[in-house]
């Protein structure tokens, strides 16, 4: 039996920059420039486990910035989910 390997791991080419701007809003979290780069750089992945942790971080942090609120929840209509949707309009 010869043993096959294991195809690496796909790593995205925004993880880098993702991780970056992670790490920038957890030592500062007023810092709202670098909110909107970690924002932009998670969408261009698309990942929406990773776009729900962003959104609901950011959110708790900005509750008032109310286009965010839609941007979140038109993801969730985006990706077929319209009770989660529903769920962050009645949040916001």
């Amino acid at each position: 039996i010869t043993a096959q390997a294991q195809p690496a791991p796909v790593i995205s080419p925004y993880a880098a920059e993702e991780e970056k701007y992670w790490k920038i809003v957890t030592a500062n979290p007023a810092d709202f420039t670098s909110w909107t780069y970690l924002i932009n750089v998670t969408e261009k992945e698309d990942k929406l486990d990773s776009l729900r942790k962003v959104y609901d971080t950011f959110l708790t942090e900005f509750p008032l910035c109310y286009g965010y609120w839609k941007k979140y929840a038109d993801l969730e209509l985006r990706h077929g989910n319209p009770q989660r949707n529903r769920e962050v309009y009645e949040r916001g």
